[in-house]
């Protein structure tokens, strides 16, 4: 019996691993989302966004950069640190950020849905 490789050096679980740490790492930004939103809900610091200066788009804005930068630059780190830093970046990034905007939806709906830390983590371990 004979194997052959077929010129891949690369062993195939490494690369289903990094594509599973992928989608792990985008869905990560939206639990952040949610946990945030959940824990002011629980300690009632929302009503006191309300007086402050900030405006509603700015809160949201504000809520989603770290849920698509997180996930973003922690990904792109990731894929250097793997050894698969040749990829296609942009196709990369493309793949990042259009699963981070619906990360983002989700962690917002699942915030929003959500009175305790703990249902939130868990629909979100669902969506895992």
């Amino acid at each position: 019996m004979e194997f052959e490789n077929f010129g891949n050096t690369i062993p195939p679980i490494k690369k289903l691993m990094v594509n599973v740490a992928i989608m792990f790492g985008s869905i990560l930004g939206g639990m952040l989302i949610a946990l945030n939103i959940v824990e002011e809900k629980v300690d009632n610091t929302i009503s006191a966004i309300s007086v402050t200066p900030i405006s509603r788009g700015g809160y949201i804005i504000g809520k989603s950069i770290i849920g698509i930068l997180v996930p973003v630059v922690g990904i792109t780190i990731m894929l250097f640190l793997t050894g698969f830093g040749n990829v296609n970046m942009l196709q990369i990034l493309m793949i990042l950020l259009a699963s981070s905007i619906i990360s983002v939806l989700v962690g917002f709906i699942e915030g929003i849905n959500n009175d305790d830390v703990m249902n939130a983590a868990g629909n979100i371990k669902i969506l895992f």
